[in-house]
């Protein structure tokens, strides 16, 4: 006599969760990209190695306020040679035995090698003297010396954030190519569910597990597409 199959004594063949993962793995493909303004790819995952559209900074910049100059001058009483401050233009050519005030951010004139801190200089008469303490070929930032043209700012599959958006503004980018948002459909099962808690219906499975995965849906990216109970 053949014993009847019942739920206590039944076989179930459940994969692995390694091989559950596995066969989930092999249904997924991209889902395609588009392009969308730097002010909406926050947390989007990149699909492009953005080149940068100039170099950063586009010319020498001083690091710190105080005197362009050449070092070869810095032993003598210097003659002062106007001032450049940030967002003016870069300026004539510093004369020999010459030196010009500069503030932080101010393009450094050609000819000057070196920023001297005004905290190292002082004043003898209508001239500048270097006090000891001055180094020379300090505090100047190069012509792309954070990164120069054609010089990838992004990398494909990166999750994009702030300091990622800010890059790509400063190599010349308003939009990014970035990967389409998954759409997830999300769905519970089971006739004891509730939607909501009703006053006075007694115990009641609320169902909690949708709005939690709904969360993580976005969390990680995608859109969730609410298929109810």
């Amino acid at each position: 006599m053949q014993t009847p199959t019942t739920a206590a004594n039944a076989t179930i063949d459940m994969p692995e969760i390694a091989e559950a993962l596995a066969r989930m793995e092999r249904c997924l493909h991209a889902v395609g990209c588009e392009r969308v303004p730097l002010d909406d790819a926050a947390g989007r995952v990149c699909a492009e190695a953005l080149p940068a559209r100039l170099d950063a900074p586009p010319f020498a910049v001083a690091a710190m306020d105080g005197y362009a100059l050449r070092w070869a001058d810095a032993d003598a009483l210097l003659a002062r040679s106007g001032v450049t401050r940030a967002g003016d233009p870069i300026g004539p050519p510093l004369a020999p035995g010459t030196c010009r005030r500069i503030f932080t951010g101010a393009p450094v004139p050609p000819g000057a090698d070196t920023v001297v801190v005004q905290e190292l200089t002082e004043t003898v008469g209508e001239r500048l003297r270097i006090l000891p303490g001055a180094e020379p070929h300090r505090h100047i930032r190069a012509a792309g010396s954070n990164f120069s043209t054609g010089a990838p700012v992004t990398r494909p599959g990166t999750r994009l954030s702030a300091r990622d958006i800010g890059l790509a503004a400063a190599a010349g980018h308003a939009e990014i190519r970035v990967h389409r948002r998954p759409r997830v459909a999300v769905l519970s099962t089971g006739s004891e569910l509730s939607r909501a808690f009703a006053e006075g219906q007694g115990p009641q499975i609320l169902d909690a597990n949708r709005p939690a995965l709904k969360a993580l849906v976005r969390t990680w990216g995608g859109v969730p597409l609410d298929l109810g109970i």
